[in-house]
């Protein structure tokens, strides 16, 4: 270790150093083993001892002594008392957030990617993937299919990472991450449990929209103390067994954002996205005219917008709007707007004949559980998409998506997650009874040997694999990511509109 650097993060008075091999930059350490620190003379503090943290109090002595001009502003790592600081209701510690999003994915994530696919010559270095393995990670990602609400779809890490955006890396570390997860472990293991840690953080600051639901607040806080458990963990491994470049001040600041989540509430709520999406909203309607009165223009267009989707939430489908003279309605193949589940498009008339004769009792069943009527007094009408839970589903009947497909799904026959099984949608249907406009929807669905991670394709006749269920069922989109001997790996997918 060098000299010692003057710097200290704004949100502890923990200093950085910097290293011999390690450029000119600043490293903060002090996660595996106590370091010296010059606010302790004599004293060897890790990077969590308590003395270092700071608070509205200490940084607001910090600023006074910066202001009186007894301490650099290098060393107090603030250049005094800002304009904020005067309010008497402004917390100086914890009124300027940390930004997880940049701080996480442009530093965290995308430091440790390119450090595991570092270029190099000659013998691979310790912890970097060899190249071998790059060339196996590149035809695993030409696998993957895709949702076609996913948004950008996957590009290879290993040649087009330098073109990769925050929703690129944030996809990554969510979902494509895994087919390189194999590779890490076999190659570099040390990477891979590193990589294992932080993958966890993220998900938890990044990416937990839906999945604490649930919880009591005693489960969240468990959550959340595991989350900074991980970022602790990566941070040891990073510094004794990689390498102390990644020990940069955006891993030192990432140590502080358990504390600024119990503050100021979710990470994924309070980080600069929605500022920015915000931005991209107001630049899609101005875009390059000339506006005298901006904020009266951007306020009609916002209103604009909102009367729109009114209309379009009290009309629906707009084919069932009155149709000009001359024209053949169509009405009676399209299902209503009645439920929040419901089937797009028009749908084919079908009749109750051989091609349900194997599945027949099955829906019989369905029908005697849901309504008072035979099943022989309904319409059936065959569709190729729905809507369910305003996520638009399609079926493998559905040829319009070519490169990406939104069939393959998690369903549940129970309400417990041990349950969950996994299939291909092959048809939506709707039984309609035309004189009490009763409406029964369900689907056939292609499912697939076990659960978990991993299923199998059934070799049977395609009746055995079929199966008659309500929409009701369906849980939500899965990735299919192909393996060897008919063997196919789930992969999660996250919902659009995540960034």
């Amino acid at each position: 270790m060098g000299v010692k650097s003057p710097r200290s993060g704004f949100r502890s008075l923990f200093e950085g150093s910097t290293f011999e091999n390690a450029g000119t930059g600043t490293y903060f350490t002090g996660y595996a083993k106590p370091v010296e620190q010059t606010f302790f003379p004599g004293e060897k503090l890790d990077a969590w001892d308590k003395r270092l943290a700071l608070n509205h109090k200490t940084s607001m002595d910090l600023a006074t002594r910066v202001e009186r001009k007894e301490l650099e502003p290098n060393k107090a790592g603030r250049p005094g008392i800002t304009l904020l600081a005067k309010l008497p209701a402004f917390d100086t510690h914890y009124g300027f957030l940390i930004p997880a999003a940049h701080l996480i994915i442009n530093g965290l994530l995308k430091g440790f990617w390119y450090y595991v696919l570092m270029d190099y010559t000659g013998a691979c270095p310790r912890n970097v993937l060899p190249n071998r393995a790059r060339n196996e990670l590149t035809k695993r990602g030409k696998r993957l299919q895709l949702p076609h609400d996913m948004g950008r779809p996957y590009v290879d890490i290993v040649k087009k990472k330098g073109t990769w955006v925050m929703e690129n890396w944030l996809h990554w570390a969510e979902t494509f991450c895994q087919i390189s997860h194999p590779l890490l472990e076999e190659h570099c293991p040390d990477s891979h449990q590193a990589w294992l840690h932080l993958r966890a953080a993220v998900r938890h600051y990044l990416c937990s929209f839906d999945e604490y639901d649930n919880l009591s607040k005693d489960e969240v806080d468990q959550k959340r103390l595991e989350a900074r458990d991980h970022v602790r963990e990566y941070a040891k491994i990073v510094e004794t067994k990689l390498t102390v470049q990644l020990c940069t001040m955006n891993l030192r600041l990432a140590q502080h954002l358990h504390d600024q989540e119990e503050y100021t509430g979710w990470i994924k709520d309070s980080m600069e996205f929605w500022v920015e999406r915000e931005v991209q909203r107001e630049k899609k309607h101005v875009k390059d005219r000339v506006v005298i009165m901006p904020e009266t223009f951007l306020g009609n267009m916002h209103l604009l917008e909102c009367a729109v989707q009114n209309i379009e939430n009290d009309v629906g489908d707009m084919m069932m709007l009155p149709q000009q003279p001359g024209t053949i309605s169509d009405h009676q193949l399209r299902d209503d707007f009645t439920s929040v589940t419901r089937l797009l498009d028009k749908g084919e008339e079908r009749v109750i004949k051989f091609d349900f004769k194997f599945r027949l009792g099955h829906l019989r069943a369905l029908v005697s559980k849901t309504s008072k009527h035979s099943l022989d007094e309904f319409t059936l009408l065959r569709f190729k998409s729905a809507s369910l839970g305003g996520k638009e589903f399609t079926s493998k009947a559905y040829s319009r998506h070519q490169s990406r497909c939104s069939y393959h799904v998690c369903f549940r026959t129970t309400d417990a997650p041990s349950e969950d099984k996994y299939g291909d949608v092959v048809h939506y249907y709707l039984l309609h009874h035309r004189v009490s406009n009763e409406r029964i929807r369900f689907c056939e669905l292609q499912w697939f040997k076990g659960s978990g991670v991993r299923v199998q394709h059934v070799h049977k006749t395609p009746e055995e694999t079929l199966l008659v269920l309500p929409l009701e069922c369906i849980r939500r989109k899965v990735i299919f990511y192909p393996l060897e001997s008919d063997h196919i790996e789930i992969l999660p997918c996250p919902s659009k509109g995540r960034l």
